[in-house]
């Protein structure tokens, strides 16, 4: 097990060199094995997950069968490929799980009693979908994933005796960010909605599939898909997601959902039976997933208490814990004349003014939480030579040194703020995803957060870190972006470089770097 360190609280300089074992960081670890996770089968939750009956496997994947097996006890597979099983059990192991899968020959001589059948359309003719509805348990879903030029018509759904049939694109085809229904061109306009990319490419990519919504060839939108069909007759109660959030919410959902698929967690955009957007259900069946929506929550029932961030960020409706998911309900966001800024605007700048006087409080440089990282990241990295690797670790005893001596001030950050957890309307501001946000948050934190990432992310852009650790701090080719908020809170040169080189450690972590390469 991985041993991160805690820094003891008695002195500053040599002494913050005393370190001391604490449990694993919930944001830092085995990272690595958790970061697809989430883009792992995400049709599955249009499937009864919370039925008692198993589920069948057709020709999927092995990131399709690692998903299932994480929502089922057995996963039965046929005609899937030894590799695939393979890859999906070791995916298993690098989180701690033994995920079963059991092999079957002839479907045809199997009995019904599956809950749930999920087939692969890159093995046509795999199973035939009037086989696949003998099978199913009354009330059970055939669910059929791939190219949508293998899909079974719908005629042949209904004479097999299906219903309830919904058809979805999978977009983009090679990164599956989004899955939005086709069967109402309103919906699929509210579908695409949810993804706002920043890159030019897919901006028009997106353009385009809103045209093609109001097109009766809309079906033909994308040539990934999934065609979800359900056999008549009733599961135990609440079975299906749906079903369970209209209890939860007070009022039936219309059978159709947007997934947004994160890194750690699904977003699906829910509708009423009108086809109006309701709410956003946030969901995770992985340990790290499960921690970043619990402290969401914290987060935004402490700010919803301040009058001026209630109009800014989204209000918790309901939640709880289906099909080994935890879930958390958020008020839909209005997402209408809303864009992403990849600037730090004055209303960017006035709303991190006013979070910075949220939770002020004092104390030493041991009490920020990410301190004993930056300091055992500094002495264990592999930089590109031994001269950046000596002056990394220079500039972080020096900030001890340095800060080590006084107090700081801490106040409440959002821990994410990005271009694309923000959308800047007419009316001002949208701040979402407040997973990582913490009271114990330093000055600059979200402002340079911003800027590195955007730069990192949409730019592949990285910043002078020789001037970073030898010169001065705001050695960025945006600085101006942020220099003006320092000079303006009177930031300490050291804070601003501390907090950068926090920002250097996570890209490190989120990038996988096994070497930092630093830009002359």
């Amino acid at each position: 097990m991985t041993v991160i360190y805690q820094v003891s609280a008695e002195s500053s300089g040599q002494g913050l060199m005393n370190l001391e074992p604490s449990p694993p960081d919930a944001g830092d670890y085995r990272w690595h094995t958790y970061r697809l996770e989430e883009r792992h089968a995400p049709w599955k939750v249009l499937l009864p997950i919370a039925a008692k009956g198993p589920v069948l496997a057709v020709g999927i994947e092995g990131n399709g069968l690692a998903g299932l097996a994480r929502s089922w006890e057995t996963v039965f597979v046929h005609r899937c490929r030894e590799n695939e099983l393979q890859w999906a059990s070791e995916q298993g192991k690098s989180l701690g799980q033994d995920y079963r899968f059991e092999r079957i020959g002839k479907v045809e001589s199997k009995t019904p009693g599956y809950s749930a059948i999920a087939i692969s359309t890159n093995f046509p003719g795999a199973i035939d979908p009037g086989v696949a509805f003998r099978l199913l348990e009354p009330g059970g879903a055939a669910l059929w994933v791939g190219s949508f030029r293998y899909m079974p018509s719908v005629t042949n759904l209904v004479q097999s005796g299906y219903h309830q049939i919904r058809r979805y694109a999978i977009l983009p085809p090679g990164t599956g960010k989004i899955i939005v229904p086709l069967g109402d061109g309103k919906l699929t306009q509210a579908g695409l909605n949810l993804y706002r990319p920043l890159r030019w490419y897919n901006q028009g990519a997106v353009k385009i599939g809103k045209l093609v919504a109001d097109l009766p060839c809309r079906n033909l939108l994308g040539y990934k898909q999934v065609l979800l069909a359900r056999k008549p007759g009733r599961l135990a109660a609440n079975a299906y997601l749906l079903d369970w959030l209209g209890q939860k919410m007070g009022f039936w959902l219309g059978d159709v959902v947007s997934i947004y698929t994160g890194w750690t967690k699904l977003v699906l955009q829910l509708y009423d039976s009108d086809g109006r957007v309701v709410g956003l259900a946030k969901l995770a069946d992985i340990a790290i997933g499960r921690y970043g929506i619990e402290q969401e929550s914290v987060a935004l029932q402490r700010l919803n208490k301040v009058a001026e961030f209630q109009e800014i960020i989204p209000r918790v409706l309901t939640g709880g814990e289906w099909g080994g998911h935890t879930i958390q309900v958020q008020t839909a966001v209005d997402l209408n004349d809303k864009k992403h800024s990849t600037k730090l605007t004055l209303p960017h700048r006035e709303f991190l003014l006013s979070l910075s006087r949220l939770d002020q409080s004092e104390g030493s440089l041991d009490k920020w939480p990410h301190w004993a990282k930056i300091w055992r990241w500094a002495h264990e990295v592999r930089c590109s030579s031994q001269k950046e690797a000596e002056a990394l670790r220079v500039a972080v005893e020096r900030c001890g040194d340095n800060l080590g001596k006084g107090k700081i001030e801490f106040h409440r950050v959002h821990g994410d703020f990005t271009p694309w957890q923000t959308l800047l309307g007419p009316k001002g501001l949208t701040v979402l995803d407040w997973e990582e946000s913490e009271e114990l948050g330093l000055p600059l934190m979200d402002a340079i957060h911003f800027v590195m990432m955007r730069d990192a992310v949409l730019y592949h852009r990285a910043p002078a870190i020789d001037q970073i650790l030898n010169g001065s701090p705001f050695a960025l080719d945006t600085s101006d972006e942020f220099t003006s908020l320092a000079n303006l809170l009177h930031i300490p040169s050291d804070i601003a470089r501390l907090v950068i080189l926090f920002e250097l450690y996570k890209t490190q972590r989120n990038f996988y770097r096994a070497k930092m390469t630093w830009k002359q």
